[in-house]
């Protein structure tokens, strides 16, 4: 089993101010064979909003990063918007001198910024679905006596 600090919120909608580092409050355990090959720098962050639901990233889910990965196109990362000083999950696009950021969520359009005022923090490898969090589309049958 591996320890990943939970260190806070993430914003999946409109990006969300954060304090200055990531302090676990808690900490949540997967095993080893979850992570593939992943062992270094990892935390976790529970996602509020849902601009990534399209992506099957939903309000409460927690996502587990990795600080060291490299950031590619198309990656899902955690991205602090400097000037803003705000965190937001969303797909990482380089374009020339700006960054795209874009949700997946059909209602909701992607973030501009220029290339240096955006920062990946780390890029999601794992979310773990927490269907307490989660609201179903279908009524709820009550138990026969």
């Amino acid at each position: 089993m591996v320890e990943i600090p939970l260190c806070g919120v993430i914003q999946a909608g409109q990006p969300l101010a954060v304090l200055d580092g990531y302090e676990a409050d808690e900490s949540i355990f997967l095993d080893c064979s979850q992570l593939s090959r992943h062992s270094g720098d990892l935390f976790a962050l529970r996602v509020r909003g849902d601009s990534m639901i399209d992506a099957l990233v939903a309000e409460g889910d927690i996502i587990v990063l990795d600080q060291k990965s490299e950031v590619r196109n198309g990656d899902l990362v955690a991205a602090w918007l400097t000037e803003r000083e705000e965190l937001t999950l969303k797909y990482w696009y380089r374009e020339g001198p700006r960054t795209r950021l874009q949700p997946a969520n059909r209602t909701m359009g992607p973030i501009y910024v220029p290339a240096g005022e955006v920062v990946p923090q780390g890029k999601v490898i794992f979310v773990q679905r927490q269907l307490a969090y989660a609201s179903s589309p279908f009524p709820r049958m009550r138990a026969r006596n």
